[in-house]
This record gives structure tokens, C-alpha cells and sequence, in this order.
């Protein structure tokens, strides 16, 4: 990172740092690198993204999978187009969609939200596809009092039906 110090009217440009500058000046400078405003802090702070754990995870519902998911990423399709990313599974029955399309028209078919609305809307949670870790994953509800990515802290469980 270059840093400069300009001097006006005389447009004289100083290189940083420069131990030929007044103190009070070189004082003044390191001031104001270090300075975090409050309004940046707050939009940094608006950023991040603090997730609540989901109400349905201790009664959520797990049928018998009856097409069991490969462990190979190359071999996941979305059920509803063959879509290769950008794939949700549903925790309560194996099904794997489609997230939903965004705005710019990329995205998916949005099968898996079809999906949760096509089957009463008794399975709400989904995962998504390459985002498991051990220490978590991507898991969003669809049940409409929570619309939202959500903590499963029973998630590892869940993946084991």
C-alpha cells in the first residue's frame, strides 16, 4: 500500500513515511489511518450475518431416503432441470433442487422451494450441497416463521438418515 501526504498550494507530493516531517505532523497522519468512523463500523457491523437456530431442528420430520446421495459432487442434480450447482438438500427426505433464481437471472429453477410447497410444507430445512463441514453448513428454512438461513444444531444427525 503506497501512502503520500499532499501539501497544497504548492502540490508537493511527501512519500510515507517521513522522517523529515514535523512531529505533530507525523502524529496526525498516523491518527488518521488508525481512525475506524462509526459510520463504516456500522455498515460493517450490518454485514454480518448472525444466524438463529431453527425452531423446527428437535421435531424435524426424516422419511426413509429412498435414492441415497452420492458422496461424488459430480454426480448431484437438481431433481426438477439436472442443474449441477447451486443445489439444496432437503433434510427430511433426500430430495435435492435447485436454489432459488436471483435477480440477475442466475441462481436455479428454485425446485427446492418447489419442492417443501409441493409436499404440504412439512419439510422445511434444506442444506446446501458443498457447504458441509464439520463445523457446519448452509442450511436455510423454508417454513414461512423463520424465510431464512438458520443454525441446525442437530445438523450431523440429520445427515445421517
Amino acid at each position: 500500500e503506497k501512502l503520500s501526504l499532499f501539501v497544497y498550494p504548492e502540490r508537493v507530493e511527501i512519500q510515507l513515511p517521513d522522517e523529515t516531517l514535523p512531529l505533530v505532523i507525523g502524529q496526525s497522519v498516523s491518527a488518521i489511518l488508525r481512525h475506524k468512523d462509526g459510520h463504516t463500523e456500522s455498515l460493517i457491523s450490518e454485514w454480518k450475518e448472525e444466524l438463529k437456530k431453527t425452531l423446527y431442528s428437535d421435531a424435524l420430520i426424516q422419511n426413509v431416503c429412498l435414492e441415497p446421495i452420492s458422496s461424488d459432487p459430480a454426480k448431484w442434480r437438481c431433481g426438477a432441470c439436472g442443474a449441477k450447482s447451486n443445489l439444496w438438500l432437503n433434510l427430511s427426505d433426500g430430495y435435492v433442487g435447485c436454489g432459488r433464481k436471483n435477480f440477475d437471472g442466475t441462481g436455479g429453477c428454485g425446485a427446492a422451494l418447489t419442492h417443501y410447497e409441493d409436499t404440504g410444507s412439512l419439510y422445511p430445512l434444506a442444506v446446501k450441497l458443498g457447504t458441509i463441514t464439520p463445523k457446519g453448513a448452509d442450511v436455510f428454512s423454508y417454513a414461512p416463521d423463520e424465510n431464512d438461513m438458520v443454525i441446525d444444531p442437530l445438523l450431523g444427525k440429520h445427515l445421517q438418515h
